[in-house]
Protein backbone atom coordinates (compact mmCIF):
# COMPACT_ATOMS: atom_id res chain seq x y z
CA UNK A 1 0.00 0.00 0.00
CA UNK A 2 1.07 3.50 -0.87
CA UNK A 3 0.49 6.02 1.53
CA UNK A 4 0.64 9.07 -0.48
CA UNK A 5 -1.53 11.47 1.45
CA UNK A 6 1.03 10.42 4.60
CA UNK A 7 -1.43 9.75 6.93
CA UNK A 8 -0.39 6.57 8.07
CA UNK A 9 3.21 7.94 7.88
CA UNK A 10 2.25 10.48 10.29
CA UNK A 11 0.66 8.25 12.61
CA UNK A 12 3.33 6.19 13.71
CA UNK A 13 5.78 8.74 13.35
CA UNK A 14 7.53 7.84 10.64
CA UNK A 15 11.26 9.01 10.72
CA UNK A 16 12.96 7.08 8.07
CA UNK A 17 11.78 6.90 4.16
CA UNK A 18 10.97 3.80 3.66
CA UNK A 19 8.95 2.43 6.33
CA UNK A 20 6.92 -0.88 6.36
CA UNK A 21 4.53 -2.11 9.10
CA UNK A 22 4.12 -5.54 9.07
CA UNK A 23 1.11 -6.62 10.44
CA UNK A 24 -0.42 -10.11 11.61
CA UNK A 25 -3.68 -11.16 10.69
CA UNK A 26 -5.32 -10.20 14.45
CA UNK A 27 -4.24 -6.74 13.41
CA UNK A 28 -1.14 -6.32 15.52
CA UNK A 29 2.10 -4.63 14.29
CA UNK A 30 4.38 -7.58 14.17
CA UNK A 31 7.73 -5.33 13.15
CA UNK A 32 8.77 -2.23 11.90
CA UNK A 33 11.34 -1.74 9.22
CA UNK A 34 13.05 1.22 8.84
CA UNK A 35 15.03 1.90 5.58
CA UNK A 36 15.19 0.04 2.27
CA UNK A 37 15.07 -3.92 2.30
CA UNK A 38 15.42 -6.50 -0.62
CA UNK A 39 12.28 -7.08 -2.18
CA UNK A 40 13.26 -11.07 -1.56
CA UNK A 41 14.08 -10.20 2.08
CA UNK A 42 10.32 -8.25 2.14
CA UNK A 43 8.60 -11.09 0.82
CA UNK A 44 11.00 -13.83 3.29
CA UNK A 45 8.96 -11.41 6.00
CA UNK A 46 5.77 -11.42 4.42
CA UNK A 47 5.75 -15.29 4.06
CA UNK A 48 6.80 -15.91 7.33
CA UNK A 49 3.73 -13.78 8.90
CA UNK A 50 1.10 -14.99 6.69
CA UNK A 51 1.93 -18.80 7.79
CA UNK A 52 1.74 -18.05 11.33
Amino acid sequence: MFDVKDEVYSKYNGAVFPTNVLIDKNGVISEIILGILSPEELEKKIIKLTES
